[in-house]
């Protein structure tokens, strides 16, 4: 489910959030989604969770064989170009998340863009090696 700003500010809407568990507890879960901007050039500057735990945006890159990550400082969109955060590219990396949270819950993240208000929106939550919901 997505959220949108009211009218006649800058708009950023997020919605199919989903977060996938780690395979072993403890470490860090990954989040995916799709953000769209309605009018103006948008970028999501940072994403945090009222729950306990701290979240990182970052990058999935392949070199000569080699997979690796790197944080990134912001993720820039522009209208009718939605930005794709999803399995193998751009990710949440959610650390420390609370101990129990399981596979049918939910978590809000809350996106903080460059111009547009903030957001909070419920991922669902996976296992994981699950698909994302609706696959």
């Amino acid at each position: 489910a997505g959220c949108q700003a009211p009218p006649g500010k800058p708009e950023g809407a997020v919605d199919g959030a989903w977060v996938r568990l780690a395979a072993v507890e403890g470490r860090p879960a990954s989040g995916y989604f799709t953000a769209r901007a309605t009018s103006d050039a948008e970028a999501i500057v940072s994403v945090s969770t009222p729950a306990p735990g701290r979240v990182e945006l970052h990058e999935s890159m392949s070199h000569c064989g080699m997979v690796s990550m790197r944080p990134l400082a912001r993720a820039s969109f522009q209208p009718g170009q939605p930005l794709q955060f999803a399995p193998g590219g751009k990710h949440l990396m959610l650390f420390d998340l609370r101990p129990g949270l399981k596979p049918g819950d939910t978590i809000e993240l809350v996106f903080q863009f460059a111009q547009a208000p903030a957001i909070t929106v419920e991922a669902a939550v996976v296992a994981a090696g699950d698909p994302a919901p609706g696959d």
